[in-house]
């Protein structure tokens, strides 16, 4: 039995006492004497005690912004800072509502499926896949993309050779034949580069950044022993003036008993 008292007291005879309020100050306190885990008393103290140490709800809100406003300022100096130092062009990988800023900011913005709607809206491309390698594979398809469209202006000059662009300059006026074979011919020319792009493999990550692994191994026997001796090393080129190339070597032994 619960009684509202200010202290315990026995409504009914024999009846046993398991919990009262204590006034104090205006604040509601619970005193439990014997509680069990199952009751719905038990479980107004555990909220109670969760209340009591949580912490309140304008530092919640406040740690709530600063989680989300510091990082998004910081990401948009960086951008900033990039895009002014270098004058290259910035783009930005992000999935959550903090991103969105930094991807408005960025030349490119790149959002990935599994992100926010927000960040989603907010970039200019969309990754099908929450896997981060498409991002290379992006940039360098794009890459490859865009060297494919200046081969196709190339081979597009015979169609003006074929029209007679020359002819004001040169007076030399094709045969129809050959201008026939000019047009022929650049198209061809045009759909087989573009029929290149489906011959696209993904790249690898040491590829694109010109990483090269060098190794050798070195096997000794000793009796019944074989001792082989790995070693490699590991060159990563600096991309800034101020960084200078990574190499690791490494080294392993290996025994064997016959």
């Amino acid at each position: 039995m619960a009684t509202g008292e200010s202290s315990p007291v026995l409504k009914e005879a024999n009846a046993h006492v398991i919990g009262g309020t204590i006034n104090m100050h205006g604040a509601l306190h619970i005193k439990a004497t014997r509680v069990g885990s199952n009751t719905v008393l038990s479980q107004i103290i555990c909220l109670v005690e969760a209340a009591q140490m949580s912490k309140a709800p304008v530092q919640k809100f406040a740690d709530f912004v600063a989680s989300i406003f510091v990082p998004t300022v910081v990401k948009l100096a960086l951008l900033t800072f990039l895009g002014v130092r270098d004058g290259s062009i910035v783009a930005m990988v992000g999935d959550g509502i903090n991103d969105s800023p930094a991807l408005a900011v960025a030349d490119v913005g790149i959002a990935i499926e599994a992100g926010t709607d927000i960040a989603i809206e907010t970039a200019d491309y969309v990754l099908m896949r929450s896997n981060l390698k498409d991002v290379i594979t992006a940039i360098d398809l794009s890459r490859k993309t865009f060297s494919c469209i200046r081969w196709n202006y190339v081979f597009a000059i015979a169609i003006l050779v074929a029209a007679g662009v020359f002819f004001p300059l040169l007076r030399i006026k094709l045969p129809p034949w050959v201008a026939g074979a000019c047009m022929a011919l650049s198209f061809v020319s045009v759909v087989c580069s573009s029929l290149l792009l489906r011959r696209y493999k993904k790249p690898r990550l040491t590829t694109i950044l010109k990483i090269t692994v060098e190794y050798k191994i070195v096997s000794t026997s000793k009796g019944n022993v074989i001792e082989v001796v790995c070693s490699f090393t590991l060159s990563i080129p600096g991309r800034f003036a101020s960084v200078r190339p990574i190499n690791v070597h490494a080294s392993c032994n290996t025994c064997l008993f016959s």
